[in-house]
């Protein structure tokens, strides 16, 4: 089943929820030690059912936060390679939702381009 994280009010993304809930515990455990509050937000927002986190009425902060998260975690899983996944045929899927999750963030207006 898919999850999905609203962007804003135009735009969604909609993985898979065993990448939806593999990426955004990544994002959560990388925001903790900065923000633990919205680190608890990201955490809820995980399966079993199809997750779904809500950012439309987030501030510009927040959705900075959580877009320097995804890079980073996006840039460590690259380096990792297929070996990250015990199954590494999961690896380029993942990856490139991961991309369009990023494509989704910089378009945002909240962004700012930092």
């Amino acid at each position: 089943m898919a999850a999905t994280l609203q962007v804003n009010e135009r735009s969604a993304w909609t993985p898979a929820g065993w990448i939806f809930n593999n990426v955004l515990e990544r994002v959560a455990l990388r925001v903790e030690s900065e923000d633990a509050t919205l680190a608890e937000t990201i955490f809820a927002a995980l399966g079993p059912n199809p997750g779904h986190l809500d950012l439309c009425l987030a501030p510009p902060d927040r959705v900075q936060v959580i877009t320097h998260a995804v890079e980073e975690v996006c840039r460590k899983v690259e380096a990792a390679g297929p070996a990250v996944f015990p199954d590494q045929t999961f690896f380029t899927p993942f990856m490139a939702e991961m991309h369009q999750l990023l494509r989704l963030l910089h378009a945002d207006p909240r962004w700012g381009g930092e």
